[in-house]
């Protein structure tokens, strides 16, 4: 069964390196290459300190860093009951 695609957003504070930083980055690297759009909104992503998909798929993923408390106002007034905020 085949959906159609979707534009999906993934919102996530911090882009460093870690296992939910990880899970985000499978989850919408997955998400993509079954012909979704998505796009995530961070507040901070160092090319420094991330994973190779995020540095390098910046455009790829639509990777959006916006300032922390903007990204905290939105994050809250777009939870509803079926959204988990990580």
């Amino acid at each position: 069964m085949t959906s159609k695609p979707q534009n999906l957003v993934f919102f996530h504070p911090d882009l460093g390196i870690g296992g939910a930083e990880r899970l985000v980055i499978d989850a919408a690297v997955g998400l993509q290459n079954r012909g979704h759009k998505v796009t995530i909104f961070t507040s901070h992503c160092d090319p420094k300190h991330c994973f190779d998909e995020a540095r390098d798929g910046m455009s790829i993923l639509g990777l959006i860093a916006i300032h922390r408390l903007i990204f905290e106002k939105v994050a809250e007034s777009l939870l509803v009951p079926r959204h988990t905020r990580c």
